[in-house]
Formats: structure tokens, C-alpha cells, sequence
């Protein structure tokens, strides 16, 4: 009776180790669900209003790659390649938008920070991703 017991605690803790990596791969895609209220400009992709998908694509490059897909993340609606960003209070996922676009002008998205972190992704006003090393 106790070896079942401890075989049993024993197999809890080999399953429980082989299901941890993939309880991360949320945090590792940085997926999050926004909604908009209006069209929101990201780069050369106008975002009709409603939910989408963000969420990082694994890249051995600087480059964050970001995906954009439909709110039930069915479809892609765009790839977009971003720059490395920065905030002091990491405390819940954000988006910024840029404040300098013309009156009428569809709101365009300057940064996207994953709950917790730090770190973010810039995206270019322009269409482009700015160049390594700062920007213009």
C-alpha cells in the first residue's frame, strides 16, 4: 500500500514536469485579446473595430515579429516587424498609440507591452520598421 503511494506521488511529479513547458507557451507568444473601437492603423494594415489576436512569433533575429489575427485567431491579418520597446511599470498589458498624426488621420499604434513586462514592441509610424539603433 505505501509503494503505490509513493509510485503514484512519483508519477505526479514526472507528469507535472513534462506538462509545465507547454503552461508557458502563452507567456512565451506574449498572446493577448485586444479590442478597438474604432480603426487603429498598425504600420500598412488598417484594423477595422473589434478583437484581435497579438501574439510574438519566435525569431532568432532582434526583430520582433508580431501577428495579427482575427479575434478568434482563425485568420491572419497581418505579419508586422517591430522594434525592441521599453516601459518602467510593468504592471498590465498596454497599447499606446502615436500622438502626432493629423487631425482625420486613422490612430496608428506605437507600442504593444505583454502584462508584466518590461519590455515591448515599437512598430513604425511610417510602414517601415525603423532602423537598428534608434529612431530618426
Amino acid at each position: 500500500m505505501r509503494s503505490a503511494t509513493i509510485l503514484g506521488a512519483l508519477s505526479a511529479c514526472l507528469l507535472g514536469s513534462f506538462l509545465a513547458p507547454s503552461a508557458k507557451a502563452d507567456e512565451a507568444d506574449r498572446m493577448t485579446v485586444v479590442k478597438f473601437d474604432g480603426p487603429v492603423r498598425i504600420e500598412g494594415t488598417v484594423l477595422l473595430p473589434g478583437k484581435y489576436v497579438f501574439e510574438i512569433q519566435e525569431s532568432p533575429s532582434d526583430l520582433d515579429i508580431v501577428r495579427v489575427m482575427t479575434g478568434d485567431g482563425e485568420r491572419l491579418v497581418t505579419t508586422v516587424f517591430g522594434m525592441p520597446a521599453f516601459r518602467q511599470n510593468p504592471d498590465h498589458s498596454q497599447i499606446t498609440f502615436y500622438k502626432n498624426t493629423a487631425p482625420g488621420e486613422t490612430p496608428a499604434l506605437k507600442n504593444w507591452f505583454y502584462g508584466g513586462d518590461q519590455d515591448g514592441v515599437e512598430f513604425s509610424l511610417t510602414g517601415h520598421a525603423p532602423a537598428a539603433g534608434g529612431m530618426k
